[in-house]
């Protein structure tokens, strides 16, 4: 309900000031839809706590309460107030306390008859100006002119949160000394949004509001769907629909914590929502990792994801699902893997950029992901996938995955030291996707105990299938994805020395 006159008064006498109010106690502010009324209500109050105000203070008014940036505060500021009245328009609420009422009507009249000046505090963006077309990533930083005790920036799209930015460079999904993260405009659909940055400084706040135009054209270096397979349309985070909060020092989840380049998780907990420039190691069981990318630099030969360690036992209820493994930022991404480890279940990665996109360890599943190399470097030695285990492999399944060769050596390569060690390896099921290049190997297979059924074979030519040396596993229905003709037997017609 709106304030009458009568509750105004009240307040004006506890503040100490003396008036006599007029005859129409029982209107309300917010119906006053004429000049004169609003005229009254405007002497009304300068004569009180106005009047008291405008002696004590003789500094600018920052834009705040300058309502329609007129440069002064007057009876237009008041009617715009008047008419977002008991509402929750940003715009009008000047305390922030995301109602317009007698709060900030209190304070804009405080104000009353200041002009702003060319030294008010302001907002200046680098990255992003009004009206822009963008695609992909972007940067925005935040600069605070003339505002003393700058406290903090928040950063908004279309009114939803992206991050709180309290110490400089002020980065819209923050910084840890490397310059501003960038923010993928593949989360947001095509077309207008808004971008709005809050100044919070000396006690008070203020907005600046741009509008941009995402326009990312489907394709981009993505491959076409096949057949419903895993791509990168259906995998990842960004199906899901989930907008990313950068991880910073400031924002991490209990149970975690930073080391130069490494985010540890040592204990149960749900990572969820998240872009994380770090490499992540998994030390606890009972760990969920969903809608989230996890991209770094990372170090030769370390995954970006990391489950256990080599030399432990596997971990227990270790679920990864839906999340982007990206290694585009490395120095060298040709030397740093995608996803490392043991007793985890992984659903809907989407792995790109990388060396070796994965490397499967004890205990391990990855179902329904799109893993691609595409950062081949000639001379060195890359893989789709790697199953690796020196003392013998036990219990990895694959399953129906999407494995592109892109420009790397192997889709997948089988390494052991200790082949009779190794039971339950499972290879279903997948589309095997080869890169049409004199001497593409799609498989290397030594010493397995495996079970490789029902995989389909895209883009065979000049692809070598490689059965190399002993004679363990079982191979049966695996075809060619074009023709459907099967192909069991070229996959165990070569030996050692192919």
């Amino acid at each position: 309900m709106k304030p009458s006159y009568k509750l105004m008064s009240k307040h004006i006498k506890q503040k100490g000031y003396k008036y006599k109010m007029k005859k129409f106690l029982s209107n309300k502010i917010g119906k006053a839809n004429k000049l004169n009324r609003l005229t009254l209500v405007v002497f009304a109050f300068s004569l009180g706590i106005v009047g008291y105000f405008i002696l004590r203070s003789s500094a600018a008014a920052p834009a705040k309460w300058d309502l329609n940036q007129d440069r002064i505060v007057n009876v237009f500021d008041l009617s715009m107030l008047l008419s977002k009245w008991n509402g929750n328009d940003q715009t009008a609420d000047i305390n922030n306390d995301n109602s317009v009422n007698i709060f900030d009507l209190s304070i804009l009249l405080a104000h009353w008859g200041e002009t702003t000046s060319a030294t008010d505090a302001s907002i200046s963006l680098v990255g992003l100006v009004n009206n822009q077309t963008i695609s992909g990533d972007i940067t925005l930083e935040a600069i605070p002119e003339n505002a003393q005790n700058v406290e903090k920036f928040d950063f908004y799209i279309d009114n939803n949160l992206i991050n709180s930015q309290s110490g400089a460079p002020y980065c819209m999904v923050g910084d840890e000394g490397q310059g501003c993260f960038p923010y993928d405009t593949k989360q947001l659909s095509n077309g207008a949004h808004t971008v709005k940055v809050t100044l919070y400084y000396s006690g008070t706040s203020m907005d600046k509001i741009i509008t941009i135009n995402v326009n990312n054209q489907d394709g981009g270096g993505d491959p076409p769907p096949a057949d419903g397979w895993p791509d990168a349309t259906n995998t990842g985070y960004k199906h899901t629909g989930v907008t990313l909060k950068t991880l910073t020092t400031s924002n991490l989840p209990a149970g975690t914590y930073i080391n130069g380049k490494n985010l540890f998780i040592t204990q149960p907990m749900t990572l969820e929502g998240y872009d994380v420039a770090y490499r992540v190691i998994v030390q606890s069981a009972n760990v969920t990792i969903k809608n989230s990318r996890i991209r770094t630099s990372g170090d030769e030969n370390s995954p970006n994801l990391q489950v256990g360690s080599p030399s432990s036992p596997a971990l227990q209820n270790v679920n990864i699902g839906d999340v982007e493994i990206d290694c585009t930022g490395a120095t060298k991404a040709y030397a740093v893997i995608g996803i490392s480890g043991k007793g985890y279940i992984a659903d809907r990665l989407h792995i790109h950029g990388c060396g070796d996109a994965i490397r499967l360890e004890d205990s391990a599943t990855i179902k329904n992901s799109y893993a691609v190399t595409d950062s081949y470097v000639e001379g060195e030695h890359n893989d789709v996938v790697q199953v690796y285990s020196p003392s013998g492999a036990n219990n990895m399944h694959l399953y129906r995955n999407r494995l592109e060769n892109g420009t790397s050596n192997r889709v997948i390569l089988f390494t052991d030291e200790n082949p009779t060690a190794s039971t339950n390896i499972k290879v279903e099921e997948n589309l095997l996707v080869g890169n049409g290049q004199a001497g593409n190997v799609i498989i290397v297979q030594a010493n397995w105990a495996s079970t490789f059924v029902n995989n389909r074979f895209w883009n065979l030519q000049n692809s070598t299938y490689v059965y190399k040396a002993y004679n363990y596993g079982s191979y049966s229905g695996n075809v060619d994805h074009v023709s459907g003709s099967n192909i069991d037997s070229e996959l165990r017609s070569c030996t050692a020395g192919c």
